[in-house]
């Protein structure tokens, strides 16, 4: 299973919104969200973007 997890993005209510992609599903969104599988390595910073 391939998770990643897309951090930096804001709504359009400037609040922080983190994005849990697991194998190409998303499966969370929500500000500060984790997950145990995440490393450092597969976190994503969209901020920009």
């Amino acid at each position: 299973m391939t998770k990643y997890l897309l951090t930096g993005g804001t709504l359009a209510s400037n609040q922080r919104a983190d994005v849990l992609i697991s194998d190409g599903v998303i499966v969370g969104i929500g500000e500060n969200i984790s997950h145990p599988d995440l490393t450092i390595a597969s976190k994503i910073d969209v901020a920009g973007c």
